[in-house]
Formats: structure tokens, C-alpha cells, sequence
């Protein structure tokens, strides 16, 4: 690609987007547009185990190596029609620190791009490429998301972003909202025939503050996809913080709509859970747990996630971690033939948000 080609399509891209989760409510967002971002940069020994039964202490990837755990850019922001309508955008970017660790091994990829209105008084209407209401539980209570071996994606299915996602949020009311969003993808057949389907996420959410206290609060979400990548995944998530205290969790059942297509137990349903606290025991430091079980990605698979943050300002945090995925790939209850872990990494990085 032509070097000056390639410029312009970033420029072009960061223009034409901005960065929002999809439930931020649009009164929030600045009027024009804001350019934002995050650069969360860790240094990490990683340890990829085997899949292959041969290999001397099934083992073949043992490296240090920089990762990028979904840096970002991109541009926010609406523009009022009337003190009730207004049109919204939001567009992202991912940065890949090492291109090697990113979705197809680039170092721009688009992350959430999407236009639409929004009203006080109806709710918001958008398009583009968006996060699945489902997926958005994950966000809310994930601890390690977009680490290595500790966002639950490695654990369970459902973190889905598409393009050609209309996306429907209803405004809050005493703390609950909803969405509803229509995915349209394609899928490639035996043929192979690519295949468009469509598939709906939808969820109910709860969102309280001063719940028994004045420093607690209470998340909760219930959510579906149904048809979403040949799936069906039905999902709860419930979030607490009381103090310096915050537990959570997640549970969810996943059901392959494909014909023939099954987990790696050879069932067509799986489920799997989550849970996790953290302890804020300093003002400036969080110590953290979370551990998760699942065979919807992994034969047997187990999940461990340890993390340690030190905040330095508002913006700017160090951490460390250590995440492991625990699986069976010979599929057997000998001790002598399962293999302890899939994919391991301990690590050091630096997390800013300007």
C-alpha cells in the first residue's frame, strides 16, 4: 500500500469516528467532537503450550514480548438539532504496540464506528460496528479483559463486535435500561459459499448507586444473542462495590445453531461462570482475583487471573499480572496424558488515558 495512501485512510478514519461504549448516555458526550484514547502497553513472559502430542514437555512458545491490550484512539462527540434530538458518532481505533498480538496482525484495526441519533425522551438509534449488548456485561465486570489468558473471551464465547449492527438503546428509567441490536454477518459454508444471516442481542440492565449505603453500588444485566455467529448464548452478570470491597460475576449457557458445528466436549451446549473481587487497600492500590470455569472453548477449561494496580494519577496506572488457561487437550481423565495449561503469561505494563 502506498505509504501516503495509508496515512490518509487513518486520518480519514480518525476523523469519521470517536470512542464510546454504547451505553454511554449521549447527554454526556461534548458537543463537536473530543479526541481521546488509551495506551495500555505490558512487557509479558508468555507461555503458549502445545497442541501437539509429541513435543518435549508439550510445549512449543515460551517468549518476552511487548503487548499492546487493545490501545486506542479515536474522536467523540454530537451535534443538537434541539435541546431533545441530537446527532451522535463515535469511532476507534486499536493500536497494536506489537502488531504480531493484534486481530489480523496490523497495527491500526477499527474498533467501535458508528452514527446515529439520540433523545432524551426515545433513547438512541445507531449503525455500524458495534459491541453486542451481550458483550457489553462482559465489559462491565471483566476484571482482566483484553489480557492475555485473563479476558474471559479465552474462557467462553460472546465478545462480539460486527459491522452492520443496528443498535437500539431505551432511555434510563429508575436505574433500568434496555438494547436491542440486529446483527447481520456471514458465515462460509462447506462449500465454501459465504452465507449472510442475521442474528439479535438484546439485554435489561440495572445500574444503582447508594444501594444500603452512601459509598455502595449495584450493577446487575441479563442479556441474549440469539442466531449472533451461529450461536445462542444467554448471560447474567451482577456487579457489587461496598467501600473498598467489589465482588462480581458472570454465568452464561452457549447453544451452536449450526448443523454440525459442537464444543470441544462434542456437545452442542455448554455453560460456564465467573467470578471475582478486588480490594482497594491503600487509596492509590487494588489488589484483584478472578477465576472462571468453562468447556465452551477449552475441554475442561479453567481460568485464573491475579493482578496487582498501583494508580500514580488520575490518568496513569502500573499493574501486573499473572493469567493462565487450564485445558485437557487429550480430552481424558488420565492424569498421565492431561495437560495442566493451554496459555500462560506473566507480565508488568502501564496503562494511561488522556
Amino acid at each position: 500500500m502506498n505509504k501516503k495512501i495509508g496515512l490518509a485512510s487513518l486520518v480519514v478514519a480518525a476523523i469519521g469516528s470517536n470512542t464510546v461504549w454504547a451505553y454511554e448516555d449521549a447527554s454526556t458526550l461534548p458537543e463537536g467532537f473530543k479526541f481521546y484514547g488509551r495506551v495500555n502497553v505490558s512487557l509479558q513472559r508468555d507461555h503458549d503450550f502445545n497442541t501437539k502430542p509429541n513435543t518435549a514437555n508439550n510445549e512449543i512458545v515460551q517468549n518476552t514480548k511487548l503487548h499492546s491490550n487493545a490501545s486506542r484512539a479515536g474522536i467523540k462527540g454530537k451535534y443538537s438539532f434541539t435541546d431533545d434530538l441530537s446527532f451522535i458518532y463515535k469511532g476507534e481505533l486499536e493500536l497494536g504496540a506489537n502488531s504480531d498480538y493484534s486481530a489480523n496482525n496490523n497495527f491500526v484495526e477499527r474498533r467501535e464506528v458508528y452514527a446515529g441519533v439520540s433523545s432524551k425522551k426515545f433513547g438512541s438509534a445507531m449503525g455500524g460496528k458495534i459491541d453486542t449488548p451481550l458483550k457489553m456485561l462482559q465489559a462491565k465486570v471483566d476484571m482482566f479483559i483484553d489480557f492475555t489468558a485473563g479476558d474471559i473471551k479465552y474462557l467462553m464465547p460472546g465478545k462480539t463486535r460486527t459491522s452492520n449492527t443496528y443498535l437500539y438503546l431505551t432511555p434510563s428509567w429508575a436505574g433500568f435500561s434496555a438494547a436491542v441490536a440486529s446483527i447481520n454477518f456471514s458465515t462460509v459454508n462447506p462449500n465454501p459459499k459465504p452465507e449472510d444471516n442475521n442474528g439479535t442481542s438484546m439485554s435489561v440492565t440495572y445500574t444503582k448507586d447508594k444501594i444500603f449505603t452512601c459509598d455502595d453500588s449495584f450493577y446487575a444485566g441479563l442479556a441474549r444473542n440469539d442466531g449472533v455467529l451461529d450461536q445462542d448464548i444467554n448471560r447474567f452478570a451482577a456487579q457489587y462495590k461496598w467501600s473498598v470491597f467489589t465482588v462480581g460475576g458472570l454465568i452464561q449457557d452457549a447453544h451452536k445453531t449450526a448443523t454440525g458445528k459442537t464444543y470441544p466436549t462434542g456437545s452442542r451446549k455448554e455453560n460456564g461462570h465467573m467470578v471475582n473481587a478486588s480490594w482497594n487497600f491503600t487509596q492509590n492500590d487494588t489488589a484483584k482475583i478472578q477465576w472462571g470455569q468453562s468447556q465452551e472453548v477449552e475441554y475442561g477449561g479453567t481460568q485464573l487471573g491475579l493482578g496487582l494496580d498501583h494508580k500514580i494519577n488520575k490518568n496513569l496506572k502500573v499493574y501486573a499480572f499473572h493469567a493462565d488457561i487450564g485445558g485437557d487437550y487429550y480430552q481424558t481423565s488420565s492424569p498421565a496424558k492431561q495437560k495442566d495449561r493451554t496459555l500462560m503469561s506473566n507480565g508488568v505494563g502501564v496503562e494511561y488515558n488522556f
